[in-house]
C-alpha cells in the first residue's frame, strides 16, 4: 500500500512546504513510524510475559 508523502511542492492539504519545514516534517513521521514499531515491539513482549507460567 502506499503511502502520500508531503512534498515542497505542496502536500495533500493545499499547502506548499518550504524546504526545511518539508525535512523536518519528513523526520517527524519517520521518528513517529519508529516509535509506532518499538510499541509494537513491546506489547508484543508484554503478551509473552504475561503467557509465561512463574516457577
Amino acid at each position: 500500500m502506499a503511502k502520500e508523502r508531503p512534498n515542497a511542492g505542496g502536500g495533500r492539504f493545499g499547502a506548499s512546504l518550504d524546504p526545511d519545514t518539508a525535512a523536518e516534517l519528513r523526520q517527524l513521521r519517520a521518528l513517529a513510524q519508529w516509535q509506532a514499531q518499538e510499541l509494537a515491539i513491546f506489547k508484543k513482549a508484554i503478551v509473552l510475559v504475561s503467557v509465561i507460567p512463574t516457577p
